[in-house]
């Protein structure tokens, strides 16, 4: 019994130590955002080192220093460290792929219509786009001076059908979004 008592002493006094001398080896779930082909790790999905990316990956710290990545300095307060760790065992993480845009990782991206007021002739379309969108959208025509020839989720066609205004809204994201179409002869 005074034989375990020992062994466990022992083991917990390696972990402690261990602990205090290295202490990314033990800490080292971060989640950090990586590019397929970058050299940087980054500590927020936003950092405008990851404004071209087409897709950035979740992972952990530790992944990220064993496979040679370092801080990207932008938004890692300017600590630019190139920690090396080598790592004898093979360690599984799990990453997720998250596909964004320009448009998503901007912080102050917000769903808009491209104008307020808009003309159209008689006869003529025009498209209206709906920017920074990934939600279905549900367009609508406060009345028949036009007519929708054509919607997606990012952008509707109208043909002017007889002159007066008509307003057409968007509704999207549980907000609706309204332009003023004027249709000219």
């Amino acid at each position: 019994m005074k034989a375990k008592r020992n062994v466990m002493s022992l083991i917990l006094t390696i972990i402690l130590a261990v602990s205090l001398l290295c202490p990314a080896a033990v800490f080292a779930d971060t989640t950090v955002y990586t590019t397929e082909t970058g050299t940087k790790y980054h500590s927020t999905s936003t950092c405008s080192g990851l404004s071209n990316a087409k897709k950035v990956y979740t992972d952990t710290e530790s992944s990220a220093i064993s496979r040679g990545l370092t801080k990207c300095s932008k938004c890692w307060n300017g600590s630019s460290s190139s920690s090396s760790s080598s790592s004898s065992s093979s360690t599984t993480s799990s990453i997720t792929t998250t596909t964004t845009t320009k448009a998503s990782t901007a912080a102050t991206a917000k769903i808009a219509l491209k104008a307020k007021t808009k003309k159209v002739k008689v006869g003529k379309k025009l498209k209206i786009k709906l920017t920074n969108n990934k939600s279905k959208v549900k367009w609508t025509l406060s009345n028949k001076r036009a007519k929708i020839t054509k919607k997606t989720n990012s952008y509707v066609v109208i043909k002017g059908k007889k002159k007066g205004n008509v307003v057409l809204k968007a509704k999207a994201g549980g907000k609706t979004y309204k332009i003023k179409i004027k249709v000219v002869k």
